[in-house]
């Protein structure tokens, strides 16, 4: 009867494990999509202002565009590792399985 109370006790957590993860891995989708907004506008206005300036400006600029960009892309890996937590969270809940005879 231990085992079935146990299965029981985890299959009760996971609709709110699953709604903070799922919430988790909204936050990062919006975080990501504002980062590649802004970058993207940065983007536009480097190279319409590119010619004005002078090549260390643009160094620079270009270095914390690159910089910024590859931040993005660590948010971006960490929301696939969300993903892939997400994924084995309900991969082991569903391979519990009541013993026999219960």
């Amino acid at each position: 009867m231990l085992y079935l109370e146990d299965y029981l006790e985890m299959i009760e957590q996971l609709p709110m494990d699953l709604r903070d993860r799922f919430t988790e891995m909204r936050e990062m989708d919006l975080q990501v999509q504002n980062a590649m907004d802004q970058l993207e506008q940065r983007v536009n206005e480097f190279f319409t202002n590119a010619k004005k300036n002078k090549p260390e400006w643009r160094e620079e600029q270009m270095e914390i565009i690159k910089k910024d960009y590859y931040k993005a892309l660590e948010d971006a890996d960490e929301k696939v590792q969300l993903a892939n937590q997400i994924y084995d969270l309900v991969s082991n809940f569903s391979k519990v399985k009541v013993a026999p005879g219960y």
